[in-house]
């Protein structure tokens, strides 16, 4: 499980894969989270996630690579 505290409103938390982690892009129909205090179930393997508010992710590097067993 993962737990990501940020301020509703001011960030997010996206669900991607690898190349939307390392391009900073949203998918279609993604799978986003804002309440603020959110927590994630996490799959074995590679897990990843962005801040998909513009900016956040590309310019300021909110985004984080969970590797679980």
């Amino acid at each position: 499980m993962a737990v990501f505290k940020y301020t509703p409103g001011e960030h997010n938390v996206v669900r991607v894969d690898v190349d939307g982690y390392n391009t900073c892009t949203v998918p279609a129909n993604p799978e986003v989270h804002s309440s603020g205090l959110d927590m994630i179930a996490l799959n074995p393997g590679e897990n990843y996630f962005i801040c998909g508010f513009t900016g956040h992710c590309s310019d300021a590097g909110m985004r984080i690579a969970v590797t679980t067993k």
